[in-house]
C-alpha cells in the first residue's frame, strides 16, 4: 500500500481523487500486490521443470496447433471447456 501511495504522490494523482477514491485505489493496489506475490510464490513452490509461456509456443504446420485457439484458451474468458485427447 505504501508503494502505491508513494507512486500516486510522485505522479500527482492524489489531487484528482477524493479521500474515499484514494483509499479505494490504495486497497485495490494492495490486493493486487498480495495476489501477484501469492501467485509468484505458488509458481516458485511448484518447481516446474520448464518455464513455459503461451507466447513461446511454436506454431509449426506439423504440430497442427492453431494460434487463435490457443490464445482464446489462454484468455480464460471462454467459460467451461472440455478437452478430449484421442
Amino acid at each position: 500500500m505504501f508503494h502505491a501511495f508513494k507512486s500516486s504522490l510522485e505522479s500527482g494523482k492524489t489531487d484528482d481523487y477524493t479521500a474515499d477514491e484514494l483509499l479505494a485505489h490504495l486497497v485495490d493496489a494492495e490486493w493486487d500486490d498480495r495476489h501477484n506475490r501469492r501467485v509468484e510464490r505458488q509458481i516458485n513452490y511448484a518447481r516446474f521443470r520448464y518455464k513455459a509461456m503461451v507466447e513461446n509456443i511454436h506454431y509449426h504446420a506439423d504440430r497442427s496447433i492453431e494460434r487463435n485457439q490457443i490464445m482464446r484458451l489462454s484468455d480464460r474468458r471462454c467459460g467451461r471447456m472440455l478437452f478430449y485427447c484421442p
